[in-house]
């Protein structure tokens, strides 16, 4: 069950995926839950949940829309958003067990890409997928990346270059590792730097920037005896290497980076130890990064999801709930304080991953998790 934890935290063959083609699939049978306020004027409503199938183990929101992988029915899953709920617009094939999805302009087209990360199976050892974007909602599978035994975690960094070609990282939990990579428009994925960790990581995120001297990435995992969290900074030439460590509780599983304390430096918070119930915060300072203390909020957290929830321009933070149907979220002041968490119900049973859009396009933050039933559910946010 380690993995399942991992991947909550937190294409694959050679043809193009055309939505306007694929087959459905029945909708969920989960009733709509009546609007919800746990706040003042921050109010949810939960329209009717979408079935994917068994196995979903991470998403990826933006406008309109929702990609899901499944590492049971090895698919990639497109959802999208229509009258009111989400409906399935897409499907394909994928190499065996993907884990982790992200999304971004890799090659500075214009078009949206994908990159899809794999953890081991008989056929193959851990491996990132390439979708690059021919035109919006269709992908073509261009590339494979070997990056080691049961890549947990990709994640696509800011725009370097002049706003082109940003940055992949991948994660190996089997090689202890982190390899980046950066497309090369005219040959395809290249390998920019392998840091070897000293740990097993399970998650990891970029850092806004890339001066250096200065932290650009992190990696949280398991150590020999306890968790920890290492920082990446960027090398004279650019390039990732590892940093100082920070002690973490036995099982971290997600960390996320945002400017908490509004200080222009990208902050840390951490799912610290899976069984502990808490989130921790990491203070970027000057001379690097500070633990600020931990939040309650509830049994078996998985991922975090740092954006301004509420609108009120301060960065707030929400994370699923392993051990129940609901995420907790928590409302973030603008000096690096988590406090005032609340419970959202979303219905989906072994939840793994929860993202943050304006999925419905109406200017306010909705939230989207999927389970490893095979459900996503949307808490959409409404008028009070």
């Amino acid at each position: 069950m380690l993995r399942h934890a991992i991947a909550a935290s937190l294409c694959l063959v050679a043809c193009a995926f055309d939505t306007a083609q694929s087959p459905k699939v029945s909708d969920s049978a989960l009733v709509p839950a009546a609007g919800d306020c746990p706040r003042e004027g921050w109010c949810f409503e939960r329209p009717e949940g979408t079935k994917v199938g068994e196995g979903a183990s991470d998403l990826c929101a933006g406008v309109h829309d929702v990609i899901v992988v499944s590492s049971v029915t090895n698919e990639l899953v497109q959802l999208s958003w229509q009258n009111g709920r989400l409906r399935e617009s897409g499907r394909r094939p994928l190499l065996g067990r993907p884990w982790s999805v992200a999304r971004g302009d890799l090659d500075g087209d214009g078009t949206e890409d994908l990159c899809v990360a794999h953890i081991d199976t008989e056929a193959h050892s851990g491996l990132v997928t390439w979708l690059m974007g021919l035109e919006p909602a269709r992908w073509l599978t261009s590339a494979f990346s070997a990056t080691g035994s049961d890549t947990y975690a990709v994640v696509i960094g800011p725009s370097v270059d002049g706003g082109q070609r940003p940055p992949l990282l991948a994660a190996s939990f089997g090689a202890s590792k982190v390899s980046e990579f950066r497309w090369n428009p005219g040959g395809g994925p290249e390998l920019q730097a392998t840091v070897e960790l000293g740990m097993q990581p399970t998650a990891v995120t970029y850092l806004s920037g890339r001066v250096a001297g200065t932290p650009g990435a992190l990696a949280v995992g398991v150590g020999l005896e306890a968790g920890e969290l290492v920082v990446l900074r960027v090398g004279s030439s650019g390039e990732l290497v590892a940093g100082e460590r920070l002690a973490l509780g036995e099982h971290p599983n997600a960390v996320s980076a945002g400017d908490l304390d509004e200080d222009g430096m990208d902050d840390a918070v951490v799912v610290d130890d899976i069984h502990a119930g808490e989130l921790q915060v990491f203070l970027q300072q000057d001379d690097g990064f500070h633990r600020a203390g931990g939040v309650p909020v509830g049994v078996y957290p998985h991922s975090a999801e740092l954006r301004d929830l509420d609108g009120d321009g301060h960065l707030d933070v929400a994370t699923v709930l392993g051990g129940s149907t609901a995420l907790s979220v928590c409302f973030g002041d603008g000096t690096g304080r988590l406090a005032d968490c609340v419970t959202l119900e979303h219905g989906v049973s072994q939840p793994t991953d929860v993202d943050a859009a304006d999925l419905d396009g109406d200017g306010r933050i909705d939230l989207m998790v999927s389970g490893y039933g095979g459900r996503v559910a949307v808490l959409r946010r409404r008028d009070p």
